[in-house]
């Protein structure tokens, strides 16, 4: 399925959703979003800082259990993280999560805590 999703076309500059996230590899999926957990830790974000990672602990490695670990720290609606939970895929958990770290990136929700609002998955 996976080899079948990343030959599709995607134009630079489309608008990122989960279709559009079809030709990045599962792991290189699971990999955006530890490096963003990694750039939240050393930007010293407010939200994200050293206690909540002690209080949940370090990323996963397993792409597997990522999704589930990064929906309980991100600031996100709770019917999005519900998608993760009824997601019976990993590639597609992989994707809504990677769909969340974008919109909060392009909306600059990094500097403001990002609390009062929510992404759109499409």
């Amino acid at each position: 399925m996976e080899a079948t999703e990343r030959m599709l076309h995607v134009t630079p500059g489309d608008a990122i959703t989960l279709a559009s996230l079809s030709h990045l590899s599962t792991q290189e999926l699971h990999q955006q979003g530890l490096e963003f957990v990694n750039s939240m830790r050393n930007s010293s974000t407010g939200w994200f800082a050293d206690r909540i990672l002690n209080t949940y602990g370090q990323p996963p490695q397993d792409p597997a259990i990522f999704p589930f670990w990064v929906a309980t720290l991100l600031p996100v609606n709770e019917r999005e993280k519900y998608l993760v939970l009824v997601s019976t895929s990993v590639r597609e958990r992989l994707k809504l999560v990677t769909v969340w770290i974008w919109s909060m990136q392009q909306r600059s929700w990094l500097s403001t805590g990002g609390l009062g609002g929510s992404c759109i998955v499409s």
